[in-house]
């Protein structure tokens, strides 16, 4: 994966963190939220990979 690490750490966690956040405000359904965590990472992964 190219780029800076700092900068891709703070997005993937921002994005994990977001989700975690909407799960225990009740925004999300929890269990939604925790069934999409595998869809997030992968998304995250696989869309900052160079093209």
């Amino acid at each position: 994966m190219a780029g800076d690490p700092a900068r891709l750490t703070l997005a993937v966690g921002a994005a994990l963190h977001g989700t975690a956040a909407f799960a225990t405000q009740n925004t999300a359904d929890p269990k939604a939220a925790l069934d999409g965590i595998e869809d997030l990472v992968h998304l995250l992964l696989h869309g900052l990979q160079p093209r």
